[in-house]
């Protein structure tokens, strides 16, 4: 099992102002290495998990002190992950990479685009695209930002694309946007703090329609509440969508629910997921992998912030 040293769930830092100043450099000399040898192929050659969460690395990571975001790319052959330290501003933590190489998987690697300082991710469906929050500047690489914004960078056959950075309305100088995701059909969703929210946080989307955005909108109750809802992950079909809030009546802390579609578009009654994800702990950060396969979220269940996954049946047993 990993190590880790404890710490507190603090969805609070994304609202922390933060002074300009310049970039620090990465810890790219120090990166996690690999203990586990055999590995073969696709999600790095671990057995697949039931309908019972299980920790994601255990064993196979060294040198790391908590888990936070994770993703395959490139039909499981890529994996991006980001960790969090205790030694480190949460700012400038960053994104590592893993390939699956000549037969082998690489070593850990800073991602050459961590140096926009990258915060949350998930990966869309077309598994090549990664969509995360920075803190970096579009216009100003060395300026970092008071609040986040949302980009994208593509993983191609030659290597990563150029990030590129959505404008207005997704972006804005005095409200941050936080865990963007992306469905098939381009629809975003991503959290963000904004004077039109009900609550704390609030879940929004922006449709595009014939390869133009639509207006920003809030999606609203049920999903939204006067708590906090955060970090949403929309299915590839848009046809659930899974999220994290402290609203009350749930087993503690931060709880994921899910939310399905309803034949009229709207979104149903919110489900907690259960006890077999939620604890008396935070859980947050879900994904689904490309394949849809497997779906990811982190948990401090054993008292440090740990990767898990379960087979993402589990996600149609809730619908039943």
């Amino acid at each position: 099992m990993i190590e880790l040293t404890k710490i507190s769930f603090l969805f609070a830092l994304v609202l922390i102002s933060l002074n300009a100043c310049q970039p620090t450099k990465l810890p790219a000399d120090s990166p996690p290495t690999i203990v586990q040898e055999g590995q073969r192929g696709i999600y790095l050659d671990l057995a697949p998990p039931g309908m019972i969460a299980e920790i994601f690395l255990p064993k196979v990571l060294s040198n790391v002190e908590r888990g936070a975001c994770s993703g395959f790319l490139n039909n499981g052959s890529v994996f991006v992950f980001k960790l969090l330290s205790e030694n480190l501003d949460w700012k400038f933590e960053p994104v590592y990479v893993m390939e699956f190489k000549d037969g082998k998987w690489t070593e850990p690697s800073v991602a050459p685009f961590s140096d926009l300082y990258p915060y949350n991710f998930t990966v869309a469906p077309d598994g090549k695209t990664l969509y995360f929050t920075s803190l970096r500047s579009a216009e100003d690489h060395n300026t970092i930002l008071k609040q986040a914004d949302v980009w994208k960078v593509e993983k191609t056959a030659e290597g990563w694309s150029e990030p590129e950075t959505f404008g207005a309305p997704v972006n804005s100088e005095d409200n941050f946007e936080n865990y963007p995701s992306v469905a098939a059909d381009g629809t975003l969703y991503f959290m963000s703090f904004r004077d039109d929210g009900l609550g704390e946080d609030d879940i929004y989307r922006l449709k595009l329609d014939n390869g133009e955005y639509a207006e920003l909108e809030n999606i609203g109750g049920p999903v939204n509440t006067e708590y906090a809802e955060v970090d949403p992950f929309i299915a590839a079909d848009g046809s659930y969508l899974i999220y994290c809030s402290n609203s009350p009546g749930g087993f503690g802390g931060y709880d994921l629910y899910i939310s399905f579609r309803a034949p009229d578009g709207s979104w149903m009654e919110p489900v907690n997921m259960g006890e077999g994800i939620n604890t008396a702990s935070a859980e947050f950060r879900p994904s689904v992998t490309p394949d849809g396969k497997y779906f990811f979220f982190t948990s401090d269940r054993t008292g440090i912030g740990e990767i898990f996954w379960v087979d993402a049946g589990i996600i149609q047993s809730l619908k039943q």
